[in-house]
């Protein structure tokens, strides 16, 4: 057995050892990882943001990015063997499709599957991929903040760790709110910054990452917003991707820096998935390599987003005293197998080895209330609900996103059934019968309904053509493009539906 570094030391003689610096064990040492994509050498992008370091540990395996976009190609051979089941949230149903072209290559810039000799590789290039559709129009490929909202919630609910949305929509209070509720649920969402090339006028959007675009030169895009809402910068000229159809194309724009951006997030958490959402969101601010003026400016943020360096930290950072265990919790009242009438109270205990943040209440699979103090009661109106078997579960939440859940009890209500006779009673806010509508701009439709049970929806009509379905709630609203519009005479009608079919309707007429 040959001798260790030190014994050789200990060996020389005194004037060889004042010569010496150092004694170790020569090692042989792979090169950082490259994937034999046959496209990768084209990726400028991966260099720049030290991609390859990050593949010598991770490659975002078991983290899901939902794509918020016009759709994703998930026939494409670089995406499909990744693309997860989606949704499309302006539809309500499974329709994924891309109707534009736009979803397709922001979908393979965050995670076009890698090493598999062929085209591209994404930035988490084994992560999952979730289509979420926010826009049906094939045209332009526009999206309304309410349906990004319901495409955030929708991708929190269903296991995305990361929402992908290349909109710049984060001054909508929905999005805003509904992004939130993700970091709530334990993910981050990224949004982009914007092409106008000018100020946005935001202020600080703590509840999203937002991201500019920079060139290969790491000088910020000349298209690309910037403002006070900025917090990381990330490559977006010349991005070669997936598209639509099957092959690859380039691509800029800061639709670009944001799935590079969440790629990189992702890839961090496939470091360690118990990480809580602040966590990752410090660990690439803390590794970003600064750019313009020192320490964070409204042009590039924090810095150009570097993954080698973000995995790395994620790698060195002390997790040992995180919290990784999930609360408990159960329903104490009623008891499994109850039968309830009226207004009946669901109690429920929850604890953890930190702290309970929350503790939500499950009705037949779907949130019902969610009660941040201790007692968590609630309160469950029966004569609302249809009598019969009704399943009930607690989930419980601690601040590092630990999640525990109750088991599932089931209970029967048992309430006299009175006939609902009664049509609700629907208006049409605005705009007001018989105004002028402006030429150009928006048209912004408001509805209102009452009912003496409940409304279960409402439906805006313009020109007999329905614009906006509403589902269980008081009002009702949409916007159109008035540029759209031909000039003359139009009608704009509204219907309210209650759950015994009763229905009430409201007509207006506007001019253009």
């Amino acid at each position: 057995m040959g001798k260790s570094p030190k014994e050789i030391v200990e060996n020389l003689k005194v004037k060889e050892k004042d010569s010496i610096e150092y004694v170790e064990i020569d090692a042989l040492i792979s090169p950082s990882f490259i994937p034999n994509d046959p496209q990768y050498t084209s990726q400028w992008h991966h260099s720049k943001i030290n991609s390859p370091l990050a593949w010598d540990s991770v490659n975002g395996s078991g983290i899901t990015i939902a794509i918020l976009d016009t759709g994703v190609d998930c026939a494409h051979p670089d995406l499909a063997a990744s693309c997860v089941a989606g949704w499309n949230v302006v539809s309500n149903n499974s329709d994924t499709t891309d109707i534009y072209g736009h979803g397709t290559p922001v979908a393979g810039t965050a995670a076009a599957i890698g090493n598999n000799n062929n085209q591209v590789a994404g930035e988490a290039y084994a992560a999952k991929i979730m289509p979420v559709r926010i826009t049906n129009d094939s045209a332009g490929g526009y999206a309304y903040w309410s349906d990004i909202a319901n495409g955030i919630v929708y991708a929190a609910d269903h296991g995305a760790k990361i929402a992908s949305n290349s909109y710049a929509s984060s001054e909508g209070s929905s999005v805003r709110s509904a992004a939130q509720y993700m970091k709530n649920k334990g993910g981050l969402v990224v949004v982009g910054a914007g092409n106008t090339g000018g100020l946005t006028g935001l202020g600080d959007v703590p509840e999203i990452i937002i991201a500019s675009a920079t060139g290969s030169s790491d000088a910020r895009a000349s298209w690309s917003s910037y403002g006070d809402n900025v917090d990381v910068s990330a490559p977006g000229v010349s991005i070669l991707t997936t598209t639509r159809g099957g092959g690859t194309n380039y691509w800029s724009g800061t639709s670009f820096s944001t799935p590079l951006t969440a790629g990189t997030l992702a890839l961090i958490w496939s470091v360690n998935p118990a990480f809580a959402p602040n966590q990752v969101q410090q660990i690439i601010f803390d590794t970003v390599v600064d750019l313009g003026v020192a320490g964070w400016d409204q042009y590039y943020g924090w810095g150009r987003i570097n993954a080698g360096a973000a995995v790395t930290l994620a790698k060195n950072t002390i997790t040992s005293g995180a919290d990784i265990i999930p609360p408990t919790t159960s329903i104490t009242s009623p008891a499994n197998g109850a039968t309830v009438s009226d207004a009946t109270t669901i109690s429920a205990l929850a604890s953890d080895s930190v702290g309970v943040t929350k503790v939500e209440l499950w009705k037949d699979g779907n949130l019902f209330y969610t009660d941040t103090i201790f007692p968590y009661d609630f309160i469950w109106d029966t004569t609302k609900e249809t009598n019969g078997s009704h399943t009930l579960q607690s989930k419980a939440y601690d601040a590092a996103s630990n999640i525990g859940s109750s088991a599932i009890i089931t209970v029967t209500t048992n309430n006299i059934i009175i006939a609902d006779t009664q049509i609700p009673i629907v208006s049409i806010i605005s705009p007001v019968d018989g105004s002028t509508i402006s030429a150009k701009g928006n048209l912004y439709i408001s509805v209102s309904a009452t009912d003496n049970v409940g409304v279960a929806q409402i439906n805006i009509f313009f020109d007999g053509v329905i614009r906006k379905t509403c589902l269980a709630v008081t009002t009702c609203s949409v916007s159109i493009n008035t540029r759209k519009i031909s000039s003359g005479a139009h009608t704009i009608s509204a219907t309210a539906s209650d759950a015994a079919g009763n229905a009430g309707n409201a007509k207006i007429d506007v001019t253009k």
